[in-house]
């Protein structure tokens, strides 16, 4: 989807900059660390917070979703995506549609999707939650969960 262009600038950064500054929580870790069942379980977690979701704003997109919370007046807005530059450019979109105040999405550690939110670091706050990761199956899930509680407990401290 393109937003418009001006010369010179690239369509995807043109499609987030200019709009009112906003905070962004990026979950990162490498492929396959759980950075997408994290943000899920923060999606679960976020209701027993006081966050209220949003009407008809859950979309799925495969395994991958969006959705807009609302607590205290304020908007938050949680994208499970990130593995493409694309997809994290349509979501967050989509999440900056919402006028989300703080966003929480995920990035790889390196690559396009953190080049993607390096580039939007000029016009929006951008934080970094690292992803823990373990090759032990019940450990993964322990990790899971406390990251997940991790990023709760700063997306609450931003807002």
């Amino acid at each position: 989807m393109v937003w418009g262009k001006c010369e010179g600038e690239d369509e995807k950064k043109l499609s987030l900059k200019h709009l009112l500054m906003a905070t962004i929580i990026a979950l990162y870790g490498t492929q396959n660390s759980g950075k997408s069942s994290t943000i899920k379980i923060l999606r679960d977690l976020l209701p027993t917070m006081g966050f209220v979701p949003v009407p008809d704003t859950l979309k799925w997109y495969g395994g991958d979703f969006v959705e807009i919370y609302s607590k205290a007046g304020r908007l938050l807005g949680l994208t499970s995506a990130g593995d493409t530059e694309d997809i994290l450019d349509e979501r967050l979109q989509e999440l900056f549609d919402g006028n989300c105040d703080v966003m929480v999405c995920t990035c790889r550690t390196k690559g396009q999707t953190t080049d993607y939110l390096e580039d939007l670091h000029d016009d929006h706050d951008i934080e970094y939650i690292g992803k823990s990761s373990s090759g032990d199956g019940q450990k993964h899930n322990f990790l899971n969960d406390n990251d997940a509680h991790a990023t709760l407990r700063r997306v609450i401290q931003v807002l």
